[in-house]
């Protein structure tokens, strides 16, 4: 058995599953399957691994990025900074 088909059983699901070469990749699909394109605002922690955040990919969709800074006491996203941000 094909091994992304072995990997579609074990978590339930019947189509829609991709073996993907990078977190580059990963988020590149993310995006197009979400449908973001020009226009469109992708908020990005400030405390994150480079490749999460990467510009290239988001300009390549034509959206833009919008860095939110981290909580310290949490090191996420600032959750009120990203309803500021929102707003």
């Amino acid at each position: 058995m094909p091994l992304k088909r072995e990997f579609a059983d074990k978590v339930g699901r019947s189509r829609y599953v991709a073996a993907l070469s990078s977190e580059t990749a990963v988020l590149y699909l993310t995006l197009r399957y979400a449908g973001i394109g020009a226009g469109n605002e992708v908020f990005c922690s400030t405390f994150t691994f480079v490749v999460s955040a990467n510009i290239n990919i988001i300009l390549y969709q034509g959206a833009r990025s919008v860095f939110v800074d981290s909580d310290y006491a949490a090191w996420n996203m600032d959750v009120g900074l990203l309803a500021a941000a929102l707003a």
